[in-house]
């Protein structure tokens, strides 16, 4: 029997079980400690809705167990999202929908080590791309199964990619909860990223159950105005300098072939000219993308600005670096 979690925000039970007819556990962990949520507060909230949605495409509903880790009014934390899967990790928890996630990349490593353990334990994660179309976390690690919606997509197309691991695109899909809703509010006549999120999950509990095999690698997303700065000395102050300009709130990577994939250091390793510039391609939201490679790698790009780290302070680094482009 699968263990099926859920984690959103303002879960109602009264509303799922109005728009599905039937009961489900939920929970509330906004608090220090899991309390369990008996109260008849109607919401038909984010979380009511992506809960509606699974609880009426599993086959045994109640074996789920929904984790509201906010009312539909609070601002979601990082550190409570952690909480509740680590919540999950401890009961072995098979399969975890969570339609939330942080577009924020200083609360990236946060979401690493909790994440990367749940999934090592043996549990499918499945996280919701940003609605906004641009990388998120945990939907972008490797070791988490990333969901988004299209309409030009048929059914359900699932993808292996070598950096961004096991993805999900939802086509069309029949909900009754959906349904429902459009009949008071259009907003949901078009699924997104989040209600595609628990479906994808269900339908591959129901079809596949073993075809998403986690494995503990590496995910991510270049916009034109990237700047590629070659980095010139220690590996470990390339990868200080990485984490001041992330401090400061500019998104950065650091690229290297000398170095294993870390993401807690947002480091990605390469080990050969096609990854190097797969990596560059598809990382077109970062605001930088510092380079430490082996010579015969910067034949293949044009870098912006070459920079000699050793003997150097962070802050002349810094400065040097935001007095040329930003």
């Amino acid at each position: 029997m699968w263990k099926i979690a859920i984690i959103d925000i303002g879960i109602s039970k009264a509303a799922v079980y109005s728009l599905t007819q039937i009961n489900v556990a939920v929970y509330d962990m906004s608090k220090q400690s899991m309390q369990t949520l008996d109260q008849p507060l109607f919401s038909i909230s984010h979380g009511s809705v992506c809960t509606a949605i699974l609880v009426e495409n599993l086959k045994t509903p109640n074996d789920l167990i929904a984790i509201s880790i906010a009312d539909h009014k609070s601002k979601i934390s990082t550190k409570t999202v952690c909480r509740a899967l680590r919540w999950c990790m401890e009961r072995h928890i098979n399969c975890v929908s969570m339609s939330i996630g942080t577009e924020n990349w200083s609360e990236m490593p946060a979401l690493v080590d909790i994440t990367y353990d749940l999934a090592k334990s043996g549990c499918k994660i499945f996280n919701a791309f940003s609605n906004c179309n641009v990388e998120s976390f945990p939907a972008i690690f490797p070791w988490v199964v990333g969901v988004k919606y299209s309409q030009s997509v048929q059914n359900i197309r699932v993808t292996k990619d070598w950096l961004f691991g096991y993805n999900i695109t939802v086509g069309k899909f029949k909900s009754t909860t959906l349904d429902t809703l459009k009949k008071q509010d259009h907003f949901f006549e078009s699924p997104t990223n989040s209600m595609a999120t628990p479906y994808a999950l269900s339908q591959i509990l129901i079809n596949t159950p073993n075809e998403l095999s986690v494995s503990a690698q590496s995910k991510m997303v270049q916009n034109e105005e990237t700047i590629l700065i070659k980095l010139s000395g220690s590996l470990q102050k390339s990868q200080d300098i990485v984490s001041c300009f992330m401090r400061n709130g500019y998104n950065s990577l650091l690229i290297s072939d000398h170095l294993k994939t870390c993401w807690k250091s947002w480091t990605i390793g390469i080990s050969n000219e096609w990854e190097l510039k797969n990596v560059i391609k598809k990382f077109q939201s970062v605001s930088i993308l510092f380079l430490n490679l082996n010579i015969r790698f910067y034949d293949l790009i044009t870098v912006d600005m070459e920079v000699d780290i050793d003997g150097k302070t962070f802050e002349s680094i810094f400065r040097k670096i935001l007095n040329t482009f930003i």
